[in-house]
């Protein structure tokens, strides 16, 4: 099994990993590493890699749930907060107050100060893959850190976020005077694998 070198997996837990890995089956999860991996093959030979944010959401998918009226969703839908989020078009319009759901974005913060934010997810394991495969693209040492971020998002909005990312996003920030989305509690700081592959 060839494993990518940026993965940092120590021989004793690759053994393990290897053991779990069924290549073709895409992403999967394992307790002896703390990021999703994929395991495929390639030429007759099973490679290791960090899973993508798009494989992961394809894993954790269910299907089969009741669609919701007006609302039509990419995938599963996005868990209910619970609470009402505020949004407004324009400034002289009333605000409008709607059910909010819970998404995920990832992000890569560089130690130049810049950083990379991903797609949204309604799973927090898929921005943390997405945080994870991108962070592997970028030099090491210009990774400060990753993050995932929490966000409450008015539920009508969701489904175009999910499908259409930084397109929707930023359309909802230049036409709205109060943003349908936003940071709904603290990041989670994600730490990077630090130990090299043995052998």
């Amino acid at each position: 099994m060839w494993i990518d070198p940026g993965l940092r997996i120590p021989k004793d837990t690759a053994d393990q990993i290897s053991a779990a890995a069924v290549p073709g089956n895409g992403a999967f999860l394992t307790d002896a590493y703390p990021f999703p991996l994929t395991a495929e093959l390639v030429d007759r030979e099973v490679r290791l890699r960090a899973a993508t944010g798009d494989e992961v959401t394809e894993l954790l998918t269910t299907g089969g749930l009741p669609p919701e009226p007006d609302v039509k969703w990419p995938g599963d839908p996005a868990l209910a907060l619970g609470r009402e989020v505020e949004w407004q078009i324009d400034e002289g319009d009333p605000p409008t107050r709607e059910d909010s759901c819970r998404l995920w974005a990832g992000e890569v913060l560089l130690c130049s100060g810049e950083g990379l934010a991903g797609p949204f997810y309604i799973h927090e394991m898929g921005a943390r893959a997405w945080a994870f495969s991108e962070a592997l693209k970028q030099a090491r040492d210009d990774v400060f850190e990753i993050q995932v971020v929490p966000y409450a998002c008015a539920r009508s909005f969701a489904p175009a976020l999910l499908r259409e990312g930084e397109v929707a996003f930023g359309g909802f920030r230049r036409r709205h005077a109060i943003s349908p989305i936003k940071p709904s509690g603290i990041p989670v700081v994600l730490a990077l694998p630090k130990t090299r592959t043995a052998g």
